[in-house]
Order: C-alpha cells, then sequence, then structure tokens
C-alpha cells in the first residue's frame, strides 16, 4: 500500500504541472487519498462507512468494481461442508450481501435473525446451541476472508455475544439484553422487540 503511495506521489506532482492534470491528476489524487485511509485499521463504523464511501466513489471514476473488493478468499458455498443444512441457509444471506458489498443489508439482516433466535429460544420452540452454531459460522467465514471488523463494531459484538449462545441461561453465557440493544442498534430502532 505504501509502495503505490510512493510511486504514485511523484507522478501526482508531475501532473499538477500538466494541463491534463483534471483528468488525470484527479485521480492519481484520489487514488491516494483512498490507499492512505484504506491503510488505517479502525474498529469504528464511521471510518470503515467513510472507507466504503471512497471505495465507491474511486469505483465510480475509475470504473473499478466495489464488489470485486468483497470477494472472499473462499466462497461461501464452501462452508456448507462444514456446517448442518440449517445452518447453513440461515447464514447464507448474510454471507452473499457482504460478497456483493451491501454491508448495510447485512448487518440489518443479522440484527432481525438475532431478534428473531432469540425470541424463539425464549419462547421454547429454538436450542440456542442450533442459534449459537449460526453464529459461530458466521464468525469462522468473517475472520477467514475479511480484515477488521468489516459489518462494524456493533455487529461484532452481536456475533460473540451469540458464539456464547450455547451457554444461554447460565452465568457464563450472554447477555440477551445486550443482545437485543446491539439488534436494537443496528436496525436504528429504539425497540429492541421490533
Amino acid at each position: 500500500m505504501y509502495l503505490a503511495f510512493l510511486v504514485a506521489l511523484p507522478f501526482g506532482f508531475y501532473m499538477l504541472g500538466t494541463p491534463r492534470f483534471w483528468w488525470y491528476g484527479s485521480e492519481v489524487i484520489l487514488y491516494l487519498i483512498t490507499a492512505i485511509l484504506m491503510s488505517i485499521e479502525s474498529k469504528s463504523v464511521r471510518v470503515y462507512d467513510l472507507q466504503t464511501r471512497l471505495l465507491i466513489v474511486y469505483g465510480g471514476i475509475t470504473n473499478f468494481r466495489i464488489d470485486v473488493m468483497m470477494q472472499p478468499d473462499i466462497p461461501f458455498t464452501e462452508y456448507e461442508k462444514q456446517a448442518t443444512r440449517d445452518v447453513y441457509i440461515v447464514i447464507e444471506p448474510i454471507a452473499l450481501k457482504i460478497e456483493q458489498g451491501d454491508i448495510e443489508d447485512a448487518r440489518h439482516m443479522l440484527a432481525r435473525l438475532t431478534l428473531w433466535f432469540l425470541d424463539q429460544i425464549e419462547k421454547g420452540e429454538l436450542e440456542p446451541w442450533k442459534a449459537r452454531n449460526a453464529y459461530f459460522l458466521l464468525n469462522v467465514y468473517l475472520i477467514d476472508n475479511y480484515p477488521g471488523d468489516i459489518l462494524g463494531e456493533e455487529a461484532q459484538e452481536l456475533i460473540y455475544e451469540g458464539t456464547l449462545l450455547h451457554e444461554y441461561g447460565q452465568e457464563m453465557g450472554p447477555d440477551v439484553a445486550y443482545m437485543r440493544k446491539l439488534a436494537s442498534d443496528l436496525l436504528g430502532t429504539s425497540n429492541p422487540n421490533h
């Protein structure tokens, strides 16, 4: 990343003195800004949103497709062999949204799935360890394929709490009220039972 910066910097200054600066130079400057911001590893959702928006702008100018950046090293279809069918089909839509670059949709789907899981567990209609397996699969998929907290800090916290669901109702188990709050925050609602 820094090598690209060093190579592009002299070219950017050279372009300042040419009449073609606004054609080529603006792309180089935008590339430099993108390279610098993408090198920042932060758990802040604001920094991540800025990085994503900048990539979209850069992509629009250079015909670079953002969804290519979101392609995983291991496609989600490969994880079907590592999970039961019911767990796989619950997480598949979220993984596909991530692969398409629809991060906000993936966050919302995770939040709605969490609220549904918790409702079903509280009614006694879903065994907590089955829900835990879904969070575990999503966590493994994200760790294998994407650096940092691609879904943001709140979503990562929610996934972590979800991986504790096999201890539901026990002292070392997840904080269900906190999970509902995180899901509510991801949805942008104040009513966690939504």
